[in-house]
């Protein structure tokens, strides 16, 4: 069934709206990020009622208003993963229940620049020549989140890179995650 959004008001601009699904029943929530300062709320949404009289649910740690985030579900698990594109970092966090505390399970800081791959068979590989490489996406990464048939979620990292010929001209480059396990790269 399609529902009206609410009316548009000058709260809503200076709010980016972020949908979340939370529990067995799908209810309906939203993360709420100031776009001057990184404030960030999670609030309850109600349809019926203007954005602004949506009851604050929790006030997250403030970030970076260069952060963007995204979410997904893992084993009726909530995970809120958090982008910040001027310092590169990545953070992934487990939402137990939209008032509660965001537990931090991943942190980690993606380059500007992918490092060359190291050679095949060369050094820090293992006796079956494989290489553990770091998550290989930069800061500048846009994150696509969704589900197989399975309902595990998977994640696809596109990256604009400039042409060797030089110019504007770019190519897209993407990168295919599963998420088994989002407490580890």
């Amino acid at each position: 069934r399609w529902q009206t959004w609410p009316e548009t008001t000058p709260f809503n601009e200076e709010f980016k709206a972020l949908p979340m699904r939370w529990g067995l029943r799908g209810e309906l929530f939203c993360l709420l990020r100031r776009r001057s300062d990184g404030e960030t709320r999670v609030v309850a949404a109600e349809v019926r009622s203007p954005l602004e009289r949506w009851p604050i649910l929790r006030t997250a740690p403030p970030v970076s208003p260069a952060a963007r985030h995204r979410c997904f579900t893992l084993n009726d698990h909530l995970f809120v993963v958090s982008l910040d594109r001027e310092s590169g970092r990545l953070q992934v966090f487990h939402v137990a229940d939209p008032g509660a505390a965001w537990d931090p399970a991943f942190d980690a800081t993606l380059p500007e620049e992918l490092p060359p791959p190291p050679p095949e068979g060369g050094e820090g590989s293992g006796d079956d020549g494989e290489v553990a490489a770091p998550m290989a996406i930069t800061r500048s990464a846009k994150l696509f989140f969704f589900y197989s048939q399975d309902r595990v979620p998977h994640v696809l990292a596109l990256e604009r890179r400039p042409k060797g010929g030089g110019g504007d001209e770019q190519e897209a480059a993407a990168t295919l995650f599963r998420v088994t396990d989002p407490g580890k790269p």
